[in-house]
């Protein structure tokens, strides 16, 4: 039982200790990722990013922590995981749960995606 409650312990501060840098600001969210979690084998890559809302979304969430994976070469992207949270950067209670989407998105030039695929396809 200590175990487990250690182990829970470091789930927890692990997301605190992320060093979540800001690479885009919009209306409604500013965006993060983590660089210590970029990811690259050819031509995909994969990171960590939160999505915090400025304001609660009516439906009572605040952030959305996602593994996004990118590839690089269509400037494309899809999620490999998605947690929806009630408090701002990824903290207090996890409301929802999505798995692996495997339809892959263009990415628009000009937007916070670009931004972002080009932080982590650059590494």
């Amino acid at each position: 039982m200590k175990k487990l409650f250690l182990f829970s312990l470091m789930m927890v501060a692990s997301s605190a200790w992320a060093e979540w840098i800001i690479y885009a600001t919009t209306v409604s969210s500013n965006q993060y990722f983590d660089p210590a979690t970029i990811r690259k084998e050819g031509n995909i890559s994969q990171v960590w990013r939160v999505i915090d809302l400025k304001n609660r979304h009516k439906d009572g969430w605040m952030s959305l922590r996602i593994k996004t994976e990118y590839n690089c070469k269509q400037e494309s992207s899809r999620f490999l995981t998605l947690t929806i949270h009630s408090e701002p950067m990824a903290n207090g209670h996890t409301l929802g749960t999505e798995g692996e989407d495997n339809n892959w998105i263009a990415i628009p030039p000009g937007t916070a995606d670009e931004t972002i695929l080009k932080i982590v396809c650059a590494k």
